[in-house]
């Protein structure tokens, strides 16, 4: 087989020779008669996968043909990748026919397998790997078998067509002869067992051998694909050998499909047996790449009947996982006794293992034995406490306690992590370094009322109107009092408010024009206060007015007083 590693053809790419040839285990002559490589046409402006996928006559089209938009939107990536297409061979639909010497008909169904395939919708972080031809009925895999290669499987099986036979195909002569087959999945799989002289049958699911629902997609009674019942006869020898998973969910799925497809065939007449991939490896042809084709033969001769592994192989129950959405599973396994069970962590993929924080080395003068340091009591000493039992892995505590272990491991690695970067101690001074801590972030000032919003002229308008009327009352109200001494000549001073009052701008000049006041009476000093009371009103409504003096959005017309409104006796004079 190492002469035809190098005679790669020109339809076929080199990274999908080295995947079908040397990853799969596949002889070259079988890749260059069933595989070929699929490009972008710039001549036809779209790529070569789009004409081996929409043939189908089932598929919606708009009235001038052309493929509706929902289609083209799911399929639009096919321009952008490409990759590798394999036949599906021929139809065995058509032995009963076939005239003496007459070759069957081939199908136009297959597979294509685009380099980078698009997302499954239904399944969110998984991929659609392989593409079948829209809105056509799922078929199997009878790839074309090179004559050197025929005549080694039938000479395993011990039989010899007659040269008419041959002249039908290799798969005429498998169904006529009764030759042994082997059901698999995928047609790399099947390519990789022709390979190795057995007579392999690819399907494109696990549950592609029969059909529960007809074309309407309502439920019917399991049957098995037409194709499949063709090589469903009697006291033929019928070995499946489906791929090795970890996942028990997919373990219970994949074991109801092999359950029902091997019963089928046995009322069918068939011999079934059953082959077991003991893993890592997933399929059968990396099994045959990795370990190599002796390994597949003991296995082979290693497989047992459909009863056997039915009575020795029971699906995993799934009420006894806990399924977690890092793709990990808490199996429960009873350790004996009634409600006694133990949880083991079964990660989806081999977990790295935590690195956990080494325990603080204590200083050497804690660890030495100086009893100088450290007296004995005079106290009876007590009998040392016997160590603590293990906690067994069936108390309740041990999955919280494991759990919280493997949490402050993680925790502890993250911090250090975080920490590593930041120098500890200053390398000249080997002074601890203090990282300062982050400055408060100033708050951003208030913005001033803004001039077009009601309420700023609403407030303003009052402000002015109360400053006019205060002061025209005061005005009116000073009036009456003599602004001098009439015998000395001297300026009247009114006395200020005290210090805990409201104090006005010239509070200094007052102060120093109080020495020359002179005595008031008690019934001038009553009206006075009241004078006091309206000053410091008035002197409010200036502190008021001078936060909007500089805004002159609105004019306002001051506040005239009538005289006439207030009566002669409401003034206070010097002789009341």
């Amino acid at each position: 087989m190492d002469e035809f590693v190098n005679s790669r053809p020109n339809n076929i790419e080199h990274k999908h020779w080295h995947e079908l040839v040397v990853n799969s285990a596949i002889h070259p002559l079988i890749v260059s008669a069933n595989f070929k490589s699929l490009y972008y046409d710039s001549i036809e402006q779209c790529h070569e996968s789009w004409e081996y996928l929409m043939y189908s006559d089932q598929i919606e089209r708009k009235n001038a043909g052309r493929l509706t938009d929902k289609t083209l939107q799911v399929y639009a990536y096919l321009d952008s990748t490409d990759g590798w297409w394999c036949n599906g061979g021929v139809d065995p639909r058509t032995f009963l026919d076939l005239l003496p010497g007459e070759q069957p008909k081939q199908k136009l169904w297959g597979c294509y397998k685009p380099d980078f395939p698009r997302p499954d919708v239904q399944k969110p972080g998984k991929f659609i790997k392989y593409e079948h031809p829209y809105k056509d009925e799922l078929s199997i895999f009878l790839l074309e078998v090179p004559k050197d290669i025929a005549e080694f499987i039938y000479s395993k099986a011990g039989v010899n067509p007659s040269q008419c036979d041959r002249q039908s195909g290799f798969w005429f002569s498998v169904w006529k002869h009764n030759i042994p087959v082997t059901i698999v999945e995928g047609a790399k799989k099947a390519a990789s067992i022709l390979t190795q002289g057995d007579a392999a049958i690819g399907l494109p699911g696990v549950n592609a051998a029969y059909r529960s629902k007809d074309d309407q997609g309502n439920p019917i009674e399991s049957k098995l694909r037409s194709e499949i019942a063709m090589f469903a006869t009697p006291d033929r020898e019928v070995r499946i050998c489906f791929d090795h998973d970890s996942k028990s969910k997919t373990q219970v799925n994949v074991g109801k499909a092999l359950i029902k497809t091997s019963q089928l065939l046995v009322n069918h007449g068939a011999v079934v047996k059953i082959i077991t991939l003991p893993g890592p490896e997933k399929g059968v042809d990396d099994l045959i790449a990795t370990q190599g084709a002796a390994v597949y033969e003991k296995l082979k001769a290693l497989a047992v009947s459909f009863e056997d592994w039915r009575q020795n192989n029971p699906l995993p129950d799934l009420r006894q996982f806990i399924f977690l959405k890092n793709g990990q599973e808490l199996k429960l396994k009873s350790v004996g006794g009634v409600g006694r069970s133990e949880i083991l962590l079964t990660p989806a993929t081999p977990a790295t293992p935590l690195t956990l924080p080494t325990p603080p080395t204590l200083p050497e003068s804690l660890t030495t034995s100086d009893e100088s340091r450290c007296p004995k009591a005079s106290l009876t000493p007590l009998p040392p406490l016997s160590p603590l039992p293990p906690l067994s892995r069936t108390h309740p505590l041990y999955a919280a306690i494991k759990s919280i272990q493997i949490q402050q491991a993680l925790l502890t690695q993250q911090t250090e992590e975080k920490i590593a970067p930041l120098p500890q101690t200053n390398s000249q001074t080997n002074d601890r370094v203090i990282i300062p801590e982050a400055s408060l972030t100033s708050l951003r000032p208030l913005s001033p009322l803004s001039h077009t919003r009601p309420l700023y002229a609403a407030i303003i308008k009052s402000i002015r109107i109360q400053q006019a009327l205060l002061t025209q009352q005061i005005k009116e109200k000073i009036a009456p009092f003599p602004q001098t001494n009439s015998q000395k000549n001297a300026r009247l001073i009114i006395p200020e408010a005290s210090q805990s009052q409201v104090s006005s701008p010239s509070e200094e000049s007052s102060t120093q024009n109080s020495q020359n006041t002179e005595p008031i009476s008690v019934d001038e000093l009553d009206e006075l206060e009241e004078l006091d009371i309206l000053k410091r009103r008035r002197r409010q409504s200036e502190i008021i007015s001078d936060t909007t003096e500089s805004n002159n959005t609105f004019v306002e017309t001051p506040f005239v007083t009538n005289k006439d409104s207030f009566e002669s006796n409401s003034i206070p004079t010097g002789n009341s």
